[in-house]
């Protein structure tokens, strides 16, 4: 689980940012660590796409931003996701910004890239699956 006190250093004003592409899949696999943070008094802020499992998280007190991130990666539509996610962001203004798979990371890459997205944030990017392949012994 991700150390709190690895946030507590870089996230100064203790609101943190989670996107991510798939909700159900947030959901199962990092609704404890939303959960963790909002027990140690983080404000959490989700960006992720509408889902019924949205309402768990704010159930225990997470604000929750919608986005649909697009299946296309061409370059319109990227740009699109970008402006979305530099929309949440000025919206909800924090000190530490949590990315989970490749779509939400692509979006955030355009917006900061072009000046969209306020550049004070810490922001830690995540591709889950990589591992699993890497340590295959059939390699």
């Amino acid at each position: 689980m991700m150390s709190t006190r690895f946030l507590e250093m870089y996230s100064k004003s203790r609101h943190v940012i989670f996107m991510c592409n798939d909700a159900w899949s947030f959901y199962n696999f990092r609704y404890s660590i939303v959960r963790h943070l909002k027990e140690k008094n983080f404000n959490v802020t989700l960006l992720v796409p509408p889902h019924e499992v949205n309402e768990q998280f704010q159930k225990i007190g997470c604000e929750v931003d919608f986005c649909e991130f697009s299946n296309s990666y061409s370059p319109v539509k990227l740009f699109k996701d970008a402006r979305a996610v530099a929309r949440v962001l000025k919206k909800h203004p924090s000190s530490m910004s949590i990315i989970y798979t490749i779509k939400p990371i692509v979006a955030f890459g355009i917006a900061s890239a072009l000046g969209m997205a306020p550049g004070r944030a810490k922001t830690v990017a995540v591709v889950p699956g990589l591992g699993r392949f890497y340590s295959s012994s059939t390699l």
